[in-house]
C-alpha cells in the first residue's frame, strides 16, 4: 500500500535528514487520529502542522479530514497525496 498522507520537515539543507518526509499515514475520508510526535530542528521551535509549505493555515486535527480515496472506472486507485508541513520559529 502507498501512504497518502505525508508530513514534511519543511526545510532544506538539513544534515540530519536524507529525506523530507518525517511521517506517513494512509487514510480514507477521515480525521487524522495518529498524530506524529513533534519533529526537532536545531535552533528552531516547532510551531505546529500546516496545510501549505508557507505555513499560513494550521492543520486542525479536530476538523480537517483527509479526502476520500478515488478510483478509476476499472477500480484502480488514483493516488493523491495530502502533504502536511511542519512550521518553525527561530529560537
Amino acid at each position: 500500500n502507498i501512504a497518502n498522507v505525508s508530513y514534511y520537515y519543511n526545510y532544506d539543507n538539513s544534515d540530519t535528514i536524507n529525506w523530507k518526509t518525517y511521517f506517513i499515514d494512509d487514510l480514507d475520508n477521515q480525521l487524522i487520529t495518529n498524530i506524529p510526535p513533534n519533529p526537532i530542528r536545531e535552533g528552531y521551535i516547532f510551531n505546529g502542522w500546516y496545510k501549505e509549505k508557507e505555513c499560513t493555515n494550521k492543520w486542525d486535527f479536530n476538523k480537517d479530514i483527509i479526502p476520500a480515496k478515488l478510483y478509476d472506472n476499472e477500480g484502480n486507485y488514483i493516488f493523491k497525496e495530502t502533504i502536511i508541513y511542519a512550521g518553525w520559529k527561530s529560537k
